[in-house]
C-alpha cells in the first residue's frame, strides 16, 4: 500500500468527525464558507498525482523559483461569468468568501485578456472569468507536503447527502504511480494566424501608426495551431514543460478532459503579502546562445540596446506609475539586468511597495492590466487595434492568472501559454512592437518564444 492511501484514509476518518461536529451546529453557522482538512503526508511529485486523478478539473500551479508548488483535483467553489467585468466588485466576492475561510484555503483562477470581445468556440468554457477553490489539493512548501480537502456546505441542500457525495469523493482518490511519458504525438499539420505575409503587413501598419503619433507601442501577438494524430493527455505535457524549463511559473486550468490551458510565463504581475506588494517589469528579449561566449553576447547586445531599453523603460515606469496610487512607499530592488530562462533572455526590474489600508486585490488587478508588455501604449487605443488586427480571440493567453488567500495573493501574465483541445494545441506568443521595430525579427522573436512547446514534438 502506498503511504498517500493512508493519508487518504485519515482524510476519511477526519472528515467523518467533522460531520458530526456540523450536524450539532445551526446549518447557518457552517455555510457560506470554506471548511478545509489537512494532513501531513511524505514527498509525492505532485504531477504524476495530478495526471493519476480520475477527476475532471485539474489545476497546477509553482512558483517562479518552485517553493510552492500545488495541485488540485475537483471544485469546492466556483465564481465564474461572461459578463463584464467590475474588478473591485468581483474580487470583493472572492475576499468576503476567503475571508471566513480557513487561512490556507486559496482561490485560483484567471480573466480574459480583453474584457470587451465576447468568447469564441474553443474559448467558451473558461468564460470572462473563473475562479475556483480545488475540493481536494496536494501542496509543497519548500519540503512540507500537505494533502488537503476543501469543502462548502450549502444551506439550501440536506447535510447528509452533501457529506455523502463528499465520502464518495474521497474514495475516488488513486494513488500516485510514475508517470510513464508516451512519445509525444507527431505534428501533422501546423497553422499559423496571422501567417507570415499577414504578420509582416500588421508589423508595417503598426509602425506607420507610431510615425503618425497614434501609438507609441502596440503588442502583437501569433497563435500557432498544431494538429496531431491523436490526442496527448495535457498533463503529460505538463510535466515535460516542468521538466524542460526554469525560472518561470507554471500554471494549468483544465476544464474537461484533454482541455486545458497551461503556461511556463517568466512575468509576475504582482505578488502581496499582507501590504507588501512586488512587481516586475520584464520587456525586451533575445535568445539563449549556443555557448556562455554566444550568450553573453546577446546579453550585452540587449543591454545596449536603445530600442529594447526604450520598450522596457516604458514598461517599467508603467509599474511604477501604478504603485503610486496604491503604495505609501516604493523601492527599487533590481534594474535592468538580465532574466535568463531556457530559450530566451530578457531585460527584468523589480519593484517592492507597501500598500495604502484597505487596498484590494480588485484594484490593484483593474490598475495593472494590461500591461504594456502585453498591450500597448496608449493603452485603450492599444487594445483597439489589436482586435482589429488580430485574426484571434486571445481568450486567457495574455490575461491575469493566479490565486488569492485570505492573506496574500499571487497574479502573473498568462503568456507562453497554449490551449490544448483534444488532438489540437493553440500556442500564443507575441511581441512588443516600437519605432525601429524588423517584422522579420519581431516574427523570429515570437517564434523563439514557442520553443518551449515546439521542440517536444517531432516536426510534421
Amino acid at each position: 500500500m502506498h503511504e498517500l492511501e493512508a493519508a487518504y484514509r485519515q482524510l476519511h476518518d477526519a472528515f467523518e468527525l467533522e460531520t458530526i461536529k456540523m450536524a450539532s451546529e445551526d446549518t447557518e453557522a457552517v455555510s457560506n464558507k470554506i471548511h478545509r482538512i489537512e494532513i501531513p503526508v511524505e514527498p509525492v511529485d505532485l504531477i504524476s498525482w495530478l495526471h493519476h486523478q480520475d477527476f475532471e478539473e485539474k489545476i497546477y500551479w509553482s512558483n517562479r523559483n518552485r517553493t510552492f508548488e500545488m495541485c488540485g483535483v475537483g471544485s469546492a467553489c466556483l465564481i465564474s461569468g461572461n459578463e463584464a467585468v467590475d474588478y473591485p466588485c468581483l474580487f470583493d466576492r472572492i475576499d468576503a468568501l476567503l475571508k471566513s475561510s480557513d487561512q490556507n484555503v486559496r482561490c485560483f483562477g484567471g480573466l480574459v485578456f480583453d474584457q470587451s470581445q465576447q468568447p469564441d468556440e474553443a474559448w467558451q468554457h473558461f468564460s470572462k472569468y473563473r475562479f475556483a477553490v480545488p475540493k481536494f489539493e496536494i501542496v509543497r512548501n519548500e519540503n512540507w507536503y500537505m494533502l488537503a480537502l476543501n469543502f462548502e456546505i450549502d444551506d439550501s441542500r440536506a447535510l447528509q447527502e452533501q457529506t455523502g457525495s463528499l465520502r464518495n469523493d474521497i474514495l475516488r482518490l488513486r494513488p500516485p504511480k510514475p508517470l510513464v511519458l508516451k512519445t509525444t504525438p507527431k505534428v501533422l499539420s501546423r497553422e499559423d494566424l496571422p501567417d507570415l505575409d499577414s504578420w509582416l503587413n500588421n508589423v508595417k501598419t503598426a509602425l506607420r501608426l507610431f510615425d503618425e503619433n497614434e501609438l507609441q507601442k502596440i503588442v502583437l501577438a501569433r497563435k500557432s495551431i498544431l494538429r496531431f494524430g491523436r490526442e496527448m493527455d495535457p498533463t503529460q505535457l505538463l510535466h515535460l514543460l516542468a521538466v524542460n524549463n526554469f525560472k518561470a511559473f507554471h500554471f494549468y486550468f483544465q476544464l474537461r478532459r484533454n482541455y486545458a490551458f497551461l503556461g511556463i510565463t517568466p512575468e509576475l504581475l504582482y505578488k502581496r503579502n499582507g501590504d507588501e506588494i512586488f512587481s516586475e517589469a520584464i520587456a525586451g528579449t533575445r535568445p539563449r546562445g549556443g555557448s556562455d561566449a554566444e550568450d553573453n553576447a546577446f546579453g550585452d547586445d540587449l543591454l545596449n540596446s536603445d530600442k529594447d531599453l526604450r520598450e522596457h523603460r516604458w514598461v517599467s515606469d508603467m509599474v511604477n506609475d501604478s504603485l503610486k496610487p496604491l503604495c505609501t512607499t516604493i523601492d527599487v530592488l533590481e534594474k535592468e539586468i538580465l532574466l535568463k530562462l531556457s530559450h530566451v533572455q530578457h531585460l527584468y526590474t523589480q519593484y517592492r511597495g507597501v500598500l495604502d489600508n484597505n487596498t484590494s486585490d480588485g484594484e490593484i488587478l483593474s490598475i495593472f492590466h494590461p500591461t504594456p508588455a502585453v498591450g500597448g501604449i496608449p493603452r485603450q487605443k492599444s487594445m483597439a487595434k489589436i482586435a482589429e488586427m488580430e485574426p484571434f480571440y486571445r481568450g486567457w493567453y495574455a490575461g491575469p492568472v493566479g490565486w488569492m488567500s485570505k492573506e496574500s495573493a499571487e497574479f502573473v501574465v498568462a503568456i507562453r501559454s497554449a490551449l490544448a483541445i483534444g488532438q489540437t494545441l493553440s500556442l500564443f506568443a507575441g511581441s512588443g512592437i516600437v519605432k525601429g521595430s524588423l517584422p522579420e525579427k519581431e516574427w523570429e522573436e515570437t517564434e523563439n518564444k514557442i520553443l518551449n512547446f515546439t521542440r517536444l514534438f517531432s516536426p510534421q
